[in-house]
């Protein structure tokens, strides 16, 4: 740790927040999936060993031209490395099995958007067919494959999904919107009403600004930054604190937001 850069030290504590976030937010499922960022040797990712609270910034594995640094989350390898490989504009990928999204991933006609939130999405997400659990060395170039056009988000069919960024803020923020963006298309297909699809003209008009002039992270990451390192920048988060903030989150699985986290919504 002491002769790493201070990029890459920057990089541990924007993992260790992500990973703190990913939990409150209720994107995580106990110790599995992952996150990483690139660096100058490889990519740090997910240890795969502690749940996302325990998490510091010098549990995360780095994995150093393809070698294993103490990895026990194995499909992170595969699945994260393939997309390093292959997309040099990526410098952070996050994977989860988020309720929304992996439901969606599971529809015939994968996501659909229909609101202005959404329109991050519009046009830049790419698929890939579920070939069981990543633990097979050939999916490395199947992924790659998929995610070659450049697309920013990866719905994996029957599994969950992968946002990217140039950043670990871009990245995380783009995986907090398109969970909500699926949580949207879900609660719309349950109402069983006809649903208002967007001016196509309107869509592409709001998906270039938001894309190109407020890219996800550049509003959102600071507070939420600021909030963890705050509140739960240590591992000894009690279980009473735990218990008393107990607003929904987006994935209405992990009671642990408080009131003040940024952004959470009564949904």
């Amino acid at each position: 740790m002491a002769a790493e850069s201070a990029d890459v030290a920057e990089k541990r504590e924007d993992l260790m927040v992500a990973h703190r976030l990913t939990a409150l937010y209720g994107l995580d499922e106990l110790s599995w999936n992952h996150i990483s960022a690139r660096t100058s040797q490889g990519f740090l990712i997910t240890p795969g060993n502690r749940h996302y609270l325990d998490v510091s910034e010098n549990d995360f594995s780095h994995i150093i031209k393809n070698a294993k640094d103490g990895l026990e989350n194995e499909t992170g390898d595969i699945i994260h490395s393939a997309v390093y490989d292959t997309r040099p504009d990526v410098g952070a990928v996050v994977h989860t099995h988020a309720p929304n999204l992996t439901a969606v991933a599971c529809l015939r006609d994968g996501l659909q958007i229909y609101d202005q939130s959404g329109a991050l999405f519009h046009n830049d997400v790419a698929y890939y067919d579920w070939h069981g659990i990543s633990l097979d060395r050939a999916e490395h170039e199947l992924i790659a494959a998929a995610v070659k056009g450049g697309a920013m988000t990866l719905m994996m069919r029957n599994h969950g999904a992968c946002t990217f960024g140039k950043t670990v803020a871009e990245a995380w923020v783009r995986m907090y919107y398109l969970e909500r963006t699926c949580q949207l298309q879900l609660k719309l297909l349950q109402s069983g009403a006809a649903i208002h699809p967007a001016p196509p003209t309107w869509m592409a008009h709001t998906a270039r600004l938001v894309q190109n002039d407020y890219p996800p992270g550049m509003y959102e990451w600071k507070p939420l930054k600021r909030w963890v390192l705050t509140h739960f920048r240590t591992r000894d988060v009690s279980s009473n604190e735990l218990s008393a903030q107990t607003l929904p989150t987006v994935g209405q699985a992990s009671g642990h937001a408080p009131s003040a986290l940024p952004g959470v919504a009564k949904l």
